[in-house]
């Protein structure tokens, strides 16, 4: 049973029940707002995600871009902690599903990976498939670098696999693609 489908089927036993409608016809009714409202909650969650993507992105774009180098893990990885826990947002998931508003936020993990044989012909790759042992805790943030001038980050919806793009269907990335040319040589796409 989906995460988003458990989540509907609460907010369904929450919501008031009206006269007017017979006892089925009302809980249907209730199951499909209730679905539709979960669903709602689940995409501003993965868009709140996104957000933290493309902040970790940019942040990994300017540390090449400053210090001519991606951050490195052990020396830089306490530069990289500060800046996520001043600057993301908390993580919209809970263990169960989307945070509720009565639920307080908890921070965002963040993992760091070097893949020397990443290209943009992978990441291609890994939008329409990605491979089986991305999973995580929800809104667990993944960073990947080839170490020389790609970044790629993807996150960990509530469904513990990466975000997907309602639009296309697509893994979502937040991906930095440097350039040696100097200051302001980032170029940071979705």
């Amino acid at each position: 049973m989906t995460k988003v489908f458990k989540t509907a089927v609460l907010l369904a036993m929450l919501m008031p029940v009206n006269g007017a409608l017979s006892a089925p016809t009302q809980h249907a009714f209730h199951f499909t707002e209730a679905y539709k409202l979960a669903i709602k909650l689940n995409q501003e969650a993965d868009d709140k995600m996104f957000d933290n993507m493309q902040l970790i992105s940019d942040w990994f774009a300017y540390h090449k871009d400053t210090y001519g180098r991606f951050p490195e893990a052990g020396t830089d990885q306490e530069k990289a902690e500060q800046f996520c826990r001043r600057y993301l947002r908390n993580n919209p998931y809970s263990a169960t599903g989307v945070q509720t508003r009565a639920e307080t936020g908890r921070a965002c993990v963040v993992r760091f990976e070097c893949n020397p044989l990443m290209t943009r012909k992978l990441i291609e790759a890994w939008e329409l498939a990605p491979p089986p042992g991305w999973r995580a805790e929800p809104g667990t943030i993944t960073v990947i670098t080839n170490s020389e001038n790609l970044v790629a980050v993807w996150a960990a919806g509530a469904d513990r696999k990466p975000l997907i793009d309602a639009r296309n269907g697509k893994v979502r990335f937040s991906v930095a693609e440097l350039v040696q040319a100097g200051p302001n040589s980032a170029v940071n796409e979705e």
